[in-house]
């Protein structure tokens, strides 16, 4: 089985035991996750109005979904989302792209700043 179907089949686990757990009349807990297209791992979960924030690197990804899904459950929300953006987004790319740490890649330049040439 691959990681990510093995990671798939112990979130919806984690929701049919904390399903279980619910009353008849509330909506089940839906843990739902987006991933990749980030230079960095899975750190960051909302569900409502909470957020939650990975321990990195002493916390393993399953360990922070499990803490998250209890703790939004234990708050009756109904959806978990884990990765994704996390606050705000900035008005501006440059902002954005700050938030993100590239470590290895060099900042953006001008046009016209030394050595860059539209032509190349």
């Amino acid at each position: 089985m691959s990681r990510k179907k093995d990671f798939e089949r112990r979130l919806r686990a984690i929701e049919a035991r904390l399903n279980a757990e619910r009353p008849p009349d509330r909506p089940p807990l839906t843990i739902v996750t987006i991933e990749g297209g980030l230079p960095r791992e899975i750190f960051h979960a909302v569900a409502g109005g909470h957020t939650w924030t990975r321990d990195l690197p002493h916390e393993t990804l399953e360990v922070f979904v499990e803490r998250c899904a209890i703790e939004a459950h234990d708050l009756g929300e109904h959806l978990l989302t884990i990765g994704g953006l996390s606050g705000p987004m900035p008005e501006k790319l440059e902002d954005f792209l700050a938030t993100l740490h590239f470590d290895d890649v060099p900042p953006v330049t001008s046009p016209g700043h030394s050595g860059w040439r539209a032509d190349r």
